[in-house]
């Protein structure tokens, strides 16, 4: 590996592992009830598209009933940046909860 990569991955680790150390790379886990997934969908991908950087994962689940879908789901959102300003904007329209993990 020539020396200026190896330069700039030690200088990056290094970097990583103070931000970590001071708490700057919490991870929140927001959950996100959704009451009628199929009304409420489009304003819901609008506002996670809008902090799509800073969302990691999303996994979606929705109850089934005999081979049935219901319209109520769970959102995770697996967030690594500006969690309370995402958590912020959810609670406004959706019933809420999070996990935040040093």
């Amino acid at each position: 590996m020539p020396k200026n990569i190896v330069q700039l991955y030690n200088t990056t680790n290094l970097n990583l592992t103070e931000n970590f150390f001071k708490g700057e790379n919490m991870t929140t886990i927001i959950g996100v009830k959704l009451e009628n997934r199929q009304e409420c969908s489009v304003e819901f991908q609008e506002l996670i598209t809008k902090y799509g950087c800073v969302i990691r994962t999303r996994l979606g689940l929705h109850k089934v009933i005999e081979n049935r879908c219901l319209s109520e789901g769970l959102i995770l959102l697996e967030v690594i940046d500006n969690a309370e300003i995402l958590y912020g904007e959810l609670i406004k329209k959706w019933e809420c909860q999070k996990m935040v993990f040093d």
